[in-house]
């Protein structure tokens, strides 16, 4: 955090210096405005200087200011927000850089009911939820959507002691995504903005799962013999063949498994996998 101190009223503010310094609400605030700036909405220079608006709660009659003190300092400021961003100088590509694990948005309350989302995406996910939310990604990916945001909301949030469905899976989720339209643009933005990182990390990244530190990049690695579980090539089909094996149950009882569980499962099938191929290519 970077201290910063207005003489005139003897008022201390605390501006970030990465994002995970920010608290859900500034999170929100720079999500909405990160979504107005990707849609075309504003421009990156404004989308910065919206950005330390909010993050020091600015009035936003100072907008009309003609002091140029005070500009230059905003100036400043909207520089320090380049270190929201990882950025690509050739392309001229800014994207936010959310680099932490445990979500900002945990809740929201919308037509005075509250939904919870996972405050520890490994064991709170299902790995139904991962399934569905994974394959909406992509899709977006192939064919942008503004409905993705929405329905990704559908998927994650529940309201309390709620469980995500077994049956009836598509039915549950129109009927929630048309409940949720008019939520903030910054919810909803946001929520896709981590799950999406969440997603690039878990194909590189080593974690600790039940007290276990494993490399989960190796589940997702292309290879030649193996069929990987990568999302690309079928997660559905791997959460099939996890259910044929009978370990945790028929198919719709693997889809409750947390997360994390199933990680540890795959990367356990693929480690043994390789220790294998590894030793028969020694015994030729």
């Amino acid at each position: 955090m970077i201290t910063i101190h207005f003489p005139e009223s003897n008022i201390y503010k605390y501006f970030p210096e990465h994002l995970e310094e920010c608290n859900e609400k500034e999170f929100i605030s720079i999500a909405r405005f990160a979504y107005a700036q990707q849609t075309g909405k504003i421009s990156l220079e404004q989308f910065k200087t919206l950005t330390v608006f909010a993050l020091l709660d600015i009035d936003k009659k100072a907008h009309k200011s003609k002091d140029e003190d005070f500009w230059a300092n905003i100036a400043y400021l909207s520089e320090l927000v380049d270190n929201f961003f990882e950025i690509d100088e050739g392309n001229k590509i800014y994207r936010l850089n959310i680099d932490f694990l445990m979500p900002k948005i945990e809740s929201f309350e919308y037509f005075k009911t509250k939904y919870y989302g996972p405050t520890d995406p490994l064991n709170h996910i299902s790995f139904g939820q991962w399934i569905d939310a994974t394959e909406l990604i992509l899709e977006h990916h192939q064919e942008y959507s503004e409905e993705t945001f929405t329905r990704l909301l559908a998927i994650l949030f529940l309201r309390k002691n709620e469980e995500y469905p077994t049956k009836k899976i598509s039915e549950f989720i129109e009927k929630r995504t048309k409940h949720f339209k008019y939520i903030d643009k910054g919810i909803q933005y946001g929520v896709y903005l981590f799950f999406t990182s969440f997603m690039n990390y878990l194909n590189s990244a080593s974690v600790d799962i039940a007290g276990n530190e494993i490399d989960l990049s190796i589940i997702f690695d292309n290879d030649s013999d193996f069929k990987s579980s990568i999302p690309s090539v079928g997660i559905r089909s791997t959460a099939h063949t996890i259910a044929q094996s009978g370990e945790f149950g028929d198919y719709e009882k693997v889809r409750q498994v947390p997360l994390g569980e199933i990680m540890l499962r795959m990367y356990e099938m693929k480690k043994n996998y390789l220790d294998e191929k590894a030793q028969s290519e020694k015994t030729k």
